[in-house]
């Protein structure tokens, strides 16, 4: 049957009546997509499966939104992992710009970290001798330039040393391999390069190939994606570090106790801090958006002010946008690279235990490495409580795969709904880590500031998935039931699972549906989240809720009945807020 599914996916993607919740009419669609890292073939499934984007042309070289009420926003992390990037990058920008007001593009830390090129492969820094390279501060582990080169120079053999091998293209490399996480980018940009120009990628071994891309054409073409009209360059400026389009708010990484309404100054370094930079604090999560994208502005213009280090190899600039993007330089308060997900689930309580480690970690050693793989937590009802008076009933992230769905905190929570969406790890047998699985998200509502979220697609095994979420709970509603309420969540049968349903629906605000779905993004009472659910009839399968638990990469997925009258059907925990000690650098002092 999972092959059945697999083979008949593609064929029917662009029939979207086979989602069943994107039958439905709303006057307002905003579309989220985040993390494609240069896999262009995801890109164009996902745009297959999209009612809202659409290619203009059979060549694919260009978007447009396919209504006039159509709103699109994509998180970040446009390039590194594929052979599309320059290509997703032109398609990205072109549609902002033609779009302006309805499409919003987010700054990653694959998009960011870029701006370190144009330093540290410039002539002058080239000219440096390897051994002046510093080791890099982020990831005690990775090797230094030297230690690299050493081992490039015993692979080729023949008395190479070091010096030898030393040129831009190995920097490059090394930089690529063990300081941005992407070990195979510099190929794959060579492949690019040959598809763009229709050339071959390497020459053949004895024929004379002038027109074969070469190590210098990728050094070459990695520095011009930064420089005025390359494709790097053109996003960072038409780019933002948050949007908010009507209830809610979009980041590449997480709006939590560490970050939210706090703003880095622009003297902010690029370095190991022995104690927390200076940040300030703004009240409103809109200042606080509008603070953050002109700080994006201004780090742009530092940066092209002084794109190569000073003499002394201590000043650069745009240093506190490559930090910002950097949880160790940002002392843990990264609006880039903090994030939600663990194991598939949107937090975990080991999660808890281990960001708490590293708090105390951090303040007991001065040691900011302390931060490095800790999650945020998204039930805190002090961030939730800032945004909702903001008018934010909805946060919408990436930067942390999540499996072959979305990880979900469900409104029912503290009345604010959190989606992490990125999906980049959806199948770990496929090449390209994603296999058949689409991710969608779409807010849909007769107004920007009345939405609810859908959550479809394919998942790795190639079933589709849709649900309708309830709407965040407004501020002031009767909170929804749990079991401290008097609901008995301990009885498997079906009567209790409809009592429990029924109990769930009457905490709706104003404005709910009949079709929403009460239980993606909830924790169940034995600890398996409620991450998606299956549309009736894949491989003669009734629908039903995929489950989800696990820790860091490791995840276990279960199926539960999604209909009352099922024999195992899912059971809600409780479901409240929680409030979390965090330190005085955070939310606690917010009033």
């Amino acid at each position: 049957a999972t092959s059945q599914m697999r083979q008949g996916f593609l064929s029917g993607l662009r029939d979207l009546s086979s989602f069943p919740c994107l039958q439905r009419t709303a006057e307002y669609e905003v579309a989220f997509l985040t993390d494609v890292e240069g896999n262009i073939g995801y890109f164009e499934r996902w745009v297959q499966m999209s009612r809202i984007l659409a290619y203009t042309g059979p060549d694919r070289k260009a978007l447009t939104l396919t209504h006039p009420r159509a709103y699109f926003v994509y998180g970040g992390d446009v390039a590194d992992r594929g052979d599309g990037g320059e290509r997703l990058l032109r398609l990205l920008v072109g549609l902002k710009r033609d779009y302006p007001d309805r499409v919003s593009l987010l700054v990653g830390n694959r998009d960011l970290n870029k701006l370190r090129m144009t330093s540290e492969l410039a002539p002058s820094d080239l000219a440096r001798h390897h051994s002046m390279i510093p080791p890099i501060h982020w990831d005690i582990s990775a090797p230094t330039l030297s230690q690299y080169l050493e081992e490039v120079a015993a692979a080729r053999g023949g008395g190479a040393t070091a010096d030898d091998c030393d040129c831009a293209a190995e920097r490059l490399r090394w930089m690529y391999k063990h300081t941005l996480g992407c070990p195979e980018t510099f190929e794959l940009r060579r492949k690019e390069i040959s598809d763009l120009r229709s050339v071959a990628a390497v020459a053949e071994p004895g024929a004379a190939n002038a027109a074969a891309v070469t190590d210098q054409d990728v050094v070459a073409s990695a520095l011009a994606d930064l420089q005025s009209g390359g494709a790097m360059h053109a996003y960072l400026h038409h780019a933002c570090v948050a949007a908010i389009v009507g209830e809610t708010i979009f980041v590449h990484g997480a709006v939590d106790a560490q970050t939210a309404g706090l703003v880095p100054a622009h003297s902010t370094r690029f370095v190991a801090p022995a104690a927390p930079q200076p940040m300030r604090r703004v009240s409103t999560p809109q200042a606080w958006v509008d603070e953050l994208n002109a700080l994006l502005q201004r780090g742009l213009a530092d940066h092209a002010a002084q794109p190569e280090w000073d003499a002394s190899r201590t000043s650069r600039g745009g240093e506190v946008l490559l930090a910002l993007q950097n949880r160790d330089a940002m002392w843990g308060r990264s609006v880039v690279s903090n994030c939600y997900a663990d194991g598939g689930c949107i937090t975990t309580s080991s999660a808890a235990a281990a960001r708490l480690q590293a708090f105390e970690r951090a303040e007991a050693n001065k040691d900011c490495r302390a931060f490095s793989g800790i999650l945020s937590e998204p039930r805190d009802e002090r961030v939730a409580a800032w945004l909702k008076k903001g008018g934010i009933r909805r946060v919408v992230v990436g930067h942390k795969p999540s499996g072959d769905s979305p990880a979900v905190l469900s409104g029912a929570y503290t009345g604010v709904e959190i989606i992490s969406a990125d999906t980049s790890y959806a199948d770990a047998k496929a090449a390209d880590g994603r296999g058949v699985a689409v991710a969608g998200v779409l807010l849909r509502g007769p107004s920007l500031h009345q939405t609810r979220t859908e959550i479809y697609g394919v998942l790795a095994t190639g079933e589709r998935h849709a649900a309708l979420l309830a709407p965040p709970a407004a501020a002031g509603a009767q909170p929804v039931p749990t079991a401290a309420a008097g609901v008995s969540v301990g009885d498997a049968s079906a009567g209790s699972f409809l009592s429990i349903l029924a109990s769930l629906c009457r905490g709706r605000p104003s404005g709910g549906d009949a079709g929403d779905d009460r239980l993606i993004g909830t924790m169940l009472e034995d600890g398996w989240w409620v991450k998606a659910r299956t549309v009736a009839g894949e491989g003669g399968q009734p629908a039903r809720y995929l489950c989800c638990r696990g820790a860091g990469r490791q995840v276990e997925y279960t199926y539960r009945d999604a209909e009352p009258g099922g024999c195992n059907p899912p059971r809600a925990a409780h479901l409240g807020a929680i409030q979390l000690g965090m330190g005085t650098d955070t939310m606690d002092t917010f009033t």
